[in-house]
């Protein structure tokens, strides 16, 4: 079992009961980007910077900081961005706080030439074997602190599991796993994402244990053990929606209270627009609602639902919306199929009104959902390519 003594702080503490604070951080994914998105790899540097500027800021009582894994988007990230995090890591532990960190699987160091073999973190303690065994185990202030974790490998880790075992009834207990809940819809769970049950966790014995992997925050409570993802800091993708969070979670004794704190981030979202629910006159009144709706959101993706009333030119619309987001999507699911608005254009005694009659003709034959679906975005692309030709 390792000893180590925690440097004095400079930090006051307003409770009676003995205070620990510590932060925790999961899937930064430094040197990701995402171009169709717009994400640039600056955008993840940047979160890093704010969570360590947090854990720095006296007023903030931050003495402990925990990755649970993906600190990088790669296994072998390039000579600036390791620089990067060392820089921003060694602030942390020159400011005399601790460090817990454990690979994950982007950078998993069962990987030929990981970052975690190759590049030197003074004063952070990286947890490297491939299953829980004896933890690392912490004196502060007269407090036991217990960190378990491993680098779990697909391929060496043997019964992952079995050493995840409280070693003692003093102190507080955590243990850091980078894995998947078993039953979250979040992943397709396979081997390589260490399934985990909360049934399994409640018999850890933890005080709290600190995950990875999922991209959105998630809080469990396993019998008493609680179980938090804090997700990342800036949303990669659709699905990693809305507010990003740091988790900050207050030991008062061994109970913990975890604290969602907002990160600032481009925020992504999306969202679906029923088009019955709201009889737009215009393509500048569907601009202004989707502005007013959605003026928080940075990256956003919007589903046309429903019966329209009217048709809308997408391209027309999404460049209107262009200067308002950092990226616009408009992705039209609406059907005119039984709208009044086609019902007027079928009367035309006009080659709109021919074209109207006939693809509703095809419509109604149709064999399939598919093609149906077919006929359907081709009435609304001619219809429209009409309606331009008119204005």
């Amino acid at each position: 079992m390792i000893n180590t003594t925690f440097k004095k702080h400079p930090f006051k503490w307003e409770i009676f009961e003995m205070a620990i604070r510590l932060l925790h951080l999961s899937d930064l994914h430094l040197g990701y980007s995402n171009p169709n998105l717009r994400l640039e790899s600056a955008d993840f540097t940047k979160a890093f910077g704010e969570a360590v500027r947090y854990a720095l800021e006296p007023s903030n009582d931050v003495q402990i900081i925990l990755i649970c894994g993906d600190l990088f988007h790669t296994y072998a990230p390039p000579p600036d961005l390791a620089g990067f995090a060392r820089t921003h890591l060694k602030s942390l532990t020159d400011s005399g706080r601790l460090v817990v960190l454990i690979p994950g699987t982007h950078d998993g160091f069962g990987y030929p030439g990981c970052v975690y073999k190759r590049e030197s973190l003074p004063g952070i303690h990286i947890i490297t074997q491939p299953a829980f065994t004896e933890p690392l185990r912490i004196d502060h202030q007269d407090q036991q602190l217990f960190f378990y974790g491993m680098a779990y490998d697909s391929v060496r880790t043997r019964n992952p599991f079995a050493g995840l075992k409280r070693c003692s009834a003093e102190g507080i207990h955590i243990a850091l796993l980078h894995g998947s809940i078993e039953g979250n819809p979040e992943w397709k769970i396979r081997k390589q994402d260490l399934p985990i049950s909360l049934e399994r966790l409640k018999d850890s014995g933890m005080d709290y244990v600190a995950m990875g992997h999922y991209h959105n925050f998630a809080e469990y409570d396993a019998n008493g053990v609680k179980v938090v993802y804090p997700g990342t800091l800036q949303g990669m993708k659709f699905g990693e929606n809305g507010p990003r969070y740091m988790a900050v979670v207050d030991f008062h004794g061994s109970r913990p209270q975890v604290q969602k704190i907002p990160v600032k981030a481009r925020i992504i979202g999306e969202a679906n627009l029923d088009l019955q629910q709201y009889p737009f006159e215009s393509e500048d009144q569907l601009v202004d609602h989707i502005q007013n709706k959605h003026m928080n959101t940075q990256i956003l993706r919007i589903r046309l639902k429903g019966v329209a009333g009217q048709l809308f030119d997408l391209d027309k619309i999404a460049g209107s919306l262009r200067a308002l987001f950092s990226y616009i999507e408009i992705i039209d699911e609406s059907q005119i199929y039984d709208s009044s608005f086609l019902d007027s254009l079928k009367e035309e005694r006009t080659i709109r009104g021919n074209f109207v009659r006939e693809m509703l003709r095809r419509f109604q034959v149709a064999p399939s959902d598919k093609t149906r679906a077919l006929i359907q975005e081709a009435l609304k692309l001619t219809l429209i390519k009409f309606q331009n030709k008119q204005e």
